[in-house]
């Protein structure tokens, strides 16, 4: 299964943040004439799905550092290309962390309270859950972050 993140602010007539720059996050603006049943359960805010190059919002997370990786089970002839493969995957994750850190951080500039993130794996409705309250310094952390099904209220 694959996870689908909704990031949404309170809606501010005449306001528009503009849209995420980035080759690894992709987003796209939630319609309310698209997307009654999303508006139903947030109906006061702007709402965009979001999600990575790779069409999946799962890869929102740290994968592990390529120092920490262990090698050993592969051929030695061939573990600098699986290194370096970790290498790259590591870059992309923290280019991954850092676009949607960077774009939450401006829409809580136009939303002056809070961002919220809801995570929902494809196919499940949606469902009230207790939120989880965080800074966005706490959210987006190397070593803390992984997005998940969760209901994020981040705040600066």
């Amino acid at each position: 299964m694959c996870l689908e993140l909704f990031v949404m602010i309170r809606e501010t007539p005449g306001i528009e943040p503009n849209p995420i720059v980035s080759p690894y996050v992709l987003t796209g603006k939630l319609s309310r004439e698209k997307s009654p049943h999303f508006f139903r359960h947030f109906p006061k805010k702007q709402g965009w799905w979001v999600t990575t190059e790779e069409g999946c919002a799962c890869r929102f997370n740290i994968s592990k550092h390529p120092d920490k990786v262990k090698l050993g089970r592969y051929p030695e002839e061939e573990r600098p290309r699986y290194y370096q493969e970790y290498v790259e995957d590591y870059q992309k994750s923290m280019a991954r962390m850092m676009h949607l850190r960077e774009w939450c951080e401006e829409l809580l500039d136009h939303d002056k309270a809070q961002v919220e993130l809801y995570g929902l794996w494809i196919g499940d409705k949606f469902t009230k859950r207790e939120p989880i309250y965080s800074t966005i310094g706490e959210l987006f952390s190397p070593k803390k972050f992984r997005l998940d099904e969760q209901h994020y209220i981040l705040k600066k």
